[in-house]
């Protein structure tokens, strides 16, 4: 079926100055017809694949049986070759994308991500931007990181086409809790307002407040005042709290509250909660239209209508049309298996979503009158003829972003978002071979272990008791005996190994067929192409974390240091800034190789070895060499366990403080290894010099017991460039260079 360009003239061209605009019914259509046309486009290369690729990873066909065996009672029918014939489900693609989602979870959630200052950015700002994110991952995201994250990679790499996506928003909830009002809060909360427009309450408003409060004339002047102070309540309840607290001296309202306020991330899968036209290309910012579609309750529906989400009537209109959806499903086998020529519509089956009422919310990109250019969304019902709410322009600032999406491929073989292929699809053939090599194996054991019996043609009625120790009768000799079952072709064993070598040479599986450089390799290339989405993903959700995270939740991640990108925000936006005061380069990488604890063990060996002997002029930064390697053995004990080189300094400084007041009391602290001696010895010494006196009220025992700690000191560092030099001036008698005798 050829695709049809759209017309995006009409939906994607706004009225006046560019902001929140109707939404009128052409526009509508035109955006209805865009999505229709999707569906069709799916229906041409897309969704036989794509349900053939998820039959081949769930094992599934038709006339199955729970036993992994033939039967008549489930198919109707004699089963080929016999009843109880195998039918075993052989998990190949499946076990080939569990495993591929395996290493890329492990790895996204080892990765090391680093903030580094960028455009003008300096680098406190950076590191408190870097601090920020690991709080928000650790305390906001939490385990949804993990789950959505988990949720993409398998959809990219086992779905078709081999794409997920990730939806970036700032999520807000609501919620209601109960006030009560009475004459003292209310004037309270009176001089708040009076004293923010900068005008101080006096005696003289405060009586009439009071009148006010009591008054039974004044009803409608105090409920004005109640819905100016609580702009959430209707004008009846306003009313009705108005007439409570003059008659009864208080009243309560429901008040809704902010329950939640943080950065979210969602992940979408194409054709069931996320659409993109066909000729969408493979740099997603710069599709036409995102459709994403979702479900709600009545009761949500209602809830929402409530609180002035929608249009009037527009969910009345919704609630007609319980379980339906815009989604057409397309597909080029009949009813009965045939291939058609053309595509067909299925059916689809409302019980599915019963109970439930679809949205759907588009995001596209639209121009003003003036020519300026903007991301717009507007949400829908397929089965309403107008819209649910009015065209509103993104209120997100993603520099070089259109839309709050990023789109992740397995594999980019075109210009297209929609080529690419996933590990179902890839390995569905060789999938097939094995079941059938496996049926084959287990029908022709069955066959050996209890072949098939000849008996005299005479006696039809003859009954045989198969079992150890029976005793079967026979009028002739050798007139029962067993049929030989034909042997097990040995080119079989042979074809299964071969198969099985491809597929894992294909896939750079982890076992002993493949080179282990082969493995860490393509592991790297699995790695290395989800870490560019997930540095977008964090650079997006930065950008968010600056727009929207209160002040009060900077200042509890970072303490009294947040109020310093506080400020920078508030200088950009009095400035009139588009965002971007905190821009920093993300920076995020992983080494395949340390997912083998057999390869960190060789690193382990050659940094020993070689890298820190050849360190004689000290260029490795030993705290983040050994943070780096403790990482990559344990993360989490890595986090715990680990501190930056400038918080390890002053505590060997305060350890070494605390040592020198106990030879002050004539106690010698412990001599241990693995100190800063270098840092203990000036630590020590500067005492001496800064306070003198210190030095001089010691006591004989005390000057001992300091002597010796500062030769042990001494002793240790002398043996540490004893080794160095040892390893660098190392020289045999008849090198070159060698001095000669004398």
């Amino acid at each position: 079926m050829p695709t049809e360009m759209t017309s995006e003239s009409k939906w994607a061209r706004v009225r006046g100055d560019g902001g929140t605009q109707p939404f009128n019914d052409d526009q509508l259509a035109s955006l209805k017809e865009e999505f229709k046309q999707l569906c069709a486009d799916a229906g041409d290369g897309v969704n036989d694949r794509r349900q053939l690729a998820e039959d081949t990873r769930f094992c599934r066909w038709e006339n199955q049986s729970p036993d992994g065996k033939k039967h008549r009672s489930a198919g109707g029918s004699d089963p080929f070759p016999y009843e109880g014939a195998s039918d075993a489900r052989i998990r190949l693609a499946d076990g080939i994308a569990q495993e591929q989602v395996i290493v890329i979870m492990a790895a996204l959630m080892r990765l090391r991500s680093v903030v580094k200052p960028a455009e003008g950015t300096d680098a406190e700002t950076a590191a408190l931007v870097g601090q920020l994110w690991d709080w928000v991952l650790a305390n906001d995201l939490g385990a949804e990181w993990f789950v959505e994250w988990t949720k993409l990679i398998q959809w990219r790499q086992g779905d078709t086409p081999g794409l997920g996506f990730m939806q970036v928003y700032w999520r807000q909830e609501y919620d209601v809790k109960p006030k009560t009002l009475n004459p003292e809060n209310i004037i309270a909360e009176t001089a708040k307002l009076f004293a923010a427009q900068g005008q101080p309450i006096g005696e003289g408003d405060i009586l009439d407040l009071q009148d006010l409060l009591a008054n039974p004339a004044r009803l409608e002047e105090l409920a004005a005042l109640i819905q100016g102070l609580y702009p959430a309540l209707t004008e009846k309840r306003a009313g009705e709290a108005a007439e409570q607290l003059v008659n009864e001296g208080e009243a309560t309202v429901p008040l809704p509250y902010r329950c939640e306020n943080r950065l979210a991330v969602r992940a979408r899968r194409l054709f069931d909660d996320l659409f993109v036209p066909e000729n969408t290309p493979s740099d997603e910012q710069r599709a036409r239209v995102f459709f994403v579609r979702e479900w709600f309750t009545r009761a949500e529906l209602e809830e929402m209508d409530a609180k002035g989400v929608f249009k009037p009537g527009f969910v009345e209109e919704v609630l007609k049309h319980e379980g339906t959806t815009a989604y057409q499903y397309y597909s080029r086998w009949g009813a009965e298996g045939q291939i058609l020529s053309e595509p067909s519509v299925r059916d689809w089956d409302k019980s599915k979503q019963r109970g439930m009422y679809e949205l759907i919310t588009a995001f596209y990109r639209g121009t003003s009158a003036d020519g300026l250019p903007g991301t717009y969304t507007v949400q829908y019902h397929h089965a309403v003829d107008f819209a649910g709410t009015d065209a509103e322009l993104l209120g997100y600032r993603m520099r070089g972003k259109r839309y709050p999406f990023r789109a992740s491929q397995r594999e980019i073989l075109t210009n297209k978002l929609w080529d690419t292929r996933g590990v179902c699809e890839l390995s569905m053939t060789e999938q097939q071979s094995l079941k059938n090599l496996h049926d084959m194996f287990m029908d022709n054991a069955s066959l050996g272990a209890v072949p098939p019996l000849k008996v005299p043609l005479n006696r039809p009625r003859l009954q045989l008791a198969i079992e150890p120790l029976a005793q079967i009768k026979e009028q002739r000799q050798n007139e029962i005996s067993w049929f030989p079952p034909p042997p097990f072709p040995q080119a079989a064993d042979v074809m299964q190994e071969k198969i099985l070598r491809q597929v894992s040479q294909y896939f750079g599986r982890m076992d002993a067929q493949n080179a282990p450089d082969w493995v860490r390799l393509y592991q790297q290339w699995l790695v290395d192409f989800v870490l560019l989405d997930a540095k977008e993903i964090i650079r997006m959700s930065l950008q968010l974390l600056e727009q929207f995270m209160p002040d009060g939740a900077i200042l509890r991640a970072l303490g009294p240091a947040g109020q310093r990108l506080i400020d920078i925000r508030n200088q950009n936006d009095e400035s009139g800034g588009s965002g971007g005061a905190w821009m920093a380069d993300v920076q995020v990488s992983f080494e395949a190789g340390m997912l083998n604890f057999e390869f960190i063990k060789a690193v382990g060996e050659m940094i020993t070895n070689y890298v820190l002997q050849w360190d004689t002029l000290s260029i490795v930064q030993r705290d983040k060499l050994v943070r780096w390697y403790f990482s990559a053995i344990s993360p989490q004990l890595a986090q715990e366990l680990t501190v930056p080189v400038e918080t390890a300094n002053l505590r060997e400084v305060e350890d070494e403080e605390a040592a020198f007041a106990k030879i002050a009391t004539g106690v010698e602290p412990p001599q241990l290894e693995g100190q800063n001696y270098t840092l203990r010895l000036e630590t020590l010494l500067g005492i001496g010099r800064k306070n003198p006196e210190s030095y001089a009220r010691l006591t004989p025992v005390s000057r001992q017991i300091l002597a010796a700690r500062i030769q042990y000191f001494q002793n240790q560092i002398q043996q540490q460039a004893n080794a160095i030099i040892g390893r660098t001036m190392r020289q045999t008698a008849l090198e070159p260079g060698a001095a000669p005798a004398a």
